[in-house]
């Protein structure tokens, strides 16, 4: 039905050359409902699957920087894609080499899962930065964002399902299952994430992989 809704509406702006700026608004207010919905339904199915064990990822060798050259295609049909500034030619650089066992559709997912909560919870028109590092062992891939950090209570609970922090905006929409599913993803992929610092100037959430 979702996807019946979505072409319709697609259809529609399409065919009708009448429509008026704030019928084609509705229109477009009507796909990112129903991209949201899908995405949810998503969400909520590949969550129980994971806390289930039966949410099996392939894991292929692949550059760290092709994760990033991937993201940007993605990112640009976003609505707050624009926001997102990635990493530099010179910061890629110095991980060019660098490889990594992950499932990459997937690692991409929760990257932009993590961008998109950023944007949610920081100024419509502050950045948000997307950058990349390694060492000897790990690679890292850092969201940072501008808003009103999230608080030490919060952060204990944050990565748990259904559970959004008590300090959310009450007009912020979400369902607490984002970060949840993250976590548990990055993890089927021997990885972690955590909340490497937080505070009134922002929050930067790391994701960390071993290197091969």
């Amino acid at each position: 039905p979702l996807t019946l809704i979505s072409s319709s509406a697609r259809r529609l702006d399409r065919r009708l050359t009448d429509l008026t700026d704030s019928d084609r608004k509705l229109l477009a207010s009507i796909r990112k409902e129903v991209w949201d919905a899908d995405h949810l339904v998503r969400d909520l199915v590949d969550l129980a699957r994971s806390e289930s064990g039966s949410l099996k990822l392939k894991l292929s060798s692949v550059k760290a920087i092709e994760i990033i050259s991937d993201l940007s295609a993605e990112l640009e049909p976003l609505d707050w894609g624009d926001r997102v500034q990635t990493p530099s030619s010179e910061d890629l650089s110095m991980v060019e080499t660098v490889m990594i066992a992950v499932n990459p559709a997937r690692l991409r997912q929760c990257i932009i899962n993590v961008l998109e909560n950023a944007s949610k919870y920081s100024p419509d028109d502050a950045p948000i930065e997307l950058s990349i590092a390694s060492d000897e062992c790990n690679i890292y891939f850092d969201v940072k964002d501008y808003g009103c950090g999230i608080s030490q209570e919060d952060q204990h609970t944050i990565f748990k399902p259904f559970q959004r922090g008590k300090s959310d905006l009450a007009d912020v929409p979400g369902s607490g299952i984002g970060l949840a599913l993250v976590h548990q993803i990055v993890r089927l992929m021997n990885g972690s994430i955590f909340i490497l610092s937080s505070g009134e100037s922002g929050t930067i959430m790391r994701f960390e992989f071993p290197v091969e």
